[in-house]
């Protein structure tokens, strides 16, 4: 008796699939065209299939929209006919996602091995079914035969179409490549399964079509998220952020936009246990992070859950939710999105979502008054190296730039930071001059594009994607303009009631900012004058939908 192993993301099965297995199983292994030799016996016969289900632990991405529960459903089905009309058994492992490593084979055959109890894969007793010729070449590497299936290895092609053509055919054209070819490309059962279960491609459609999602789920192919949390998930930090908004808050159903791991809402849970408390976070590995921490209990007895959608999606019916938090988010909408309309359009449809009595309320970056005036900045050149500012990193180099950012000067990382903020974009360049006044040089730029210099000049380890994104395109009269053009009344902030204002955050001011630069006024002639103060940091709108 031998094992049949099909390693795969298993979103689909095909019809080809079908056909082979049908084939092969309970054929004898001497009479089958096998790439490599089979080192067991040759009169044995597939009796079991074994589906190794990768990044099991991942899913809400377009490399892979379906849960593991999904995926599980679809091979069931797939062969349940095997095991009723061939006797041919079969069974699941999970694989958790890796990033591309030499070692994918070793890991697909021990997980294999700890998790099926008592039938240990080996060369002597195991074929291996796959048409990706990198996979192909890693188990051949470990002494496995291939059962290559689409792929002919001796001439290098494709025979059939293997499985991600297929699904990429899908998710290019959705429903009407299913109606026309689902059921010449899909086996059988996933055919029906997708007909009987239309939620499931549905999702795939869906996220096929996220323009803000990269393959892995992501936003941005450049951030570290271990980084990005640390920031964000700091006790202390997140204690700041909560005491920001929870005086504003309104029991009930909150829900919380661009929630990350679910930091957030665990500090909500504390105060508001009875309330329900729903996550958004368009990210799978936020996402993923968000589902351990409900795993591990840490919101006690009170109800909460999370989505992975992009919040500029409706995603409630108008008329059910109490408040709606967001975090450090709506810069986010502002960068990736189409600046201000898909603000507008963010804040009409929070209105709509909001019952009347509701809340948002938004903490995040803002900009200064009057930022599109010209200051001047002395920027420090004695705290780092200021040479070599072009020096040039391949895309592989992060690390590598992220230490030679943290060794320059203030004004060594500001001429790095002119260069790259924003290059992505045909319609913006930094523009700045310089000016000697009593023997210092200063920077002359616009108080917005300083500004942005200024929050975002330390964040070297995450810098390309801080890079694509802009933090001080509004003030406070601006954010007030906007979310009173969607129909809210703006609290305002009064020593008995939590409302709009903007402050500065002294652990920047002191750590980021009093020892690296200074700003000045400059007079008609673009020259410095007085010393003025920093801008704001941050901005807590608290906007009602009032219940008249």
């Amino acid at each position: 008796m031998a094992n049949l192993l099909m390693p795969g993301r298993q979103i689909i099965t095909t019809k080809f699939q079908e056909e082979y297995l049908k084939d092969i199983c309970r054929t004898p292994i001497s009479q089958l065209d096998l790439y490599g030799d089979f080192v067991g016996s040759e009169g044995e016969v597939i009796d079991e299939v074994i589906f190794a289900i990768t990044s099991a632990n991942k899913s809400n991405s377009r490399y892979n929209p379906l849960s593991l529960a999904d995926r599980a459903i679809g091979v069931d089905r797939f062969m349940r006919p095997f095991y009723d009309f061939l006797d041919v058994s079969y069974d699941i492992a999970e694989i958790p996602h890796y990033q591309p490593t030499d070692k994918f084979a070793q890991h697909v055959i021990s997980h294999c091995n700890l998790q099926l109890e008592g039938n240990k894969i080996t060369p002597e007793n195991t074929i291996v079914f796959s048409s990706t010729e990198s996979v192909v070449e890693l188990f051949r590497d470990c002494g496995y035969a291939i059962a290559c299936g689409e792929w002919d290895p001796k001439k290098g092609v494709y025979t059939n179409k293997p499985p991600r053509d297929i699904l990429d055919d899908f998710m290019e054209s959705g429903r009407e490549w299913f109606e026309e070819s689902g059921e010449n490309y899909l086996s059988e059962a996933h055919y029906n399964f997708w007909q009987q279960v239309p939620r499931v491609p549905d999702k795939i459609i869906r996220i096929a079509n996220e323009p803000l999602l990269t393959e892995e789920g992501s936003i941005t192919e450049t951030r570290s998220y271990s980084v990005y949390l640390r920031g964000m998930a700091n006790s202390d930090i997140l204690d700041m952020k909560y005491n920001d908004v929870k005086d504003a808050v309104v029991s009930g159903r909150i829900v919380d936009e661009g929630c990350a791991d679910g930091a957030l809402l665990e500090r909500v849970s504390d105060d508001f246990p009875d309330s329900d408390l729903i996550g958004i976070e368009i990210t799978s590995e936020f996402k993923a992070r968000f589902e351990e921490r409900i795993r591990a209990g840490v919101f006690g007895g009170t109800f909460v859950d999370v989505y992975q959608r992009n919040i500029m999606d409706p995603v409630f019916e108008d008329n059910s939710i109490d408040t709606v938090l967001c975090n450090s988010t709506t810069h986010e909408i502002y960068s990736y999105g189409d600046g201000e309309d898909s603000l507008y359009k963010y804040l009409q449809m929070k209105y709509d979502q909001l019952k009347p009595g509701g809340r948002l309320v938004i903490r995040d970056v803002v900009g200064p008054k009057d930022s599109g005036r010209n200051i001047a900045a002395k920027l420090r050149t004695d705290n780092g190296k200021s040479n070599d500012p072009n020096k040039v990193f391949a895309e592989d180099e992060r690390k590598e730039y992220a230490a030679y950012l943290k060794g320059l000067s203030t004004r060594g990382r500001f001429e790095r930071f002119a260069r790259e903020y924003l290059h992505q974009r045909d319609d913006y360049s930094f523009e700045y001059t310089t000016e000697r006044h009593e023997g210092e040089e200063y920077i002359i730029a616009s108080y917005k594009d300083m500004t942005e210099f200024m929050t975002k000049k330390d964040y070297t380890d995450n810098w390309y994607s801080e890079l694509q994104e802009e933090f001080a395109f509004w003030d406070i009269t601006d954010w007030r303009k906007a979310a009173e053009a969607a129909g809210f009344a703006v609290v305002a902030d009064t020593p008995n009631q939590a409302g709009t204002r903007v402050y500065q955050s002294d652990w920047i001011v002191e750590n980021r900012w009093e020892d690296a630069l200074t700003l000045f006024a400059v007079n008609e002639n673009g020259k410095p004058k007085e010393q003025i103060a920093y801008p704001p940091t941050n901005i807590v709108l608290v906007a009602e939908k009032q219940i008249n």
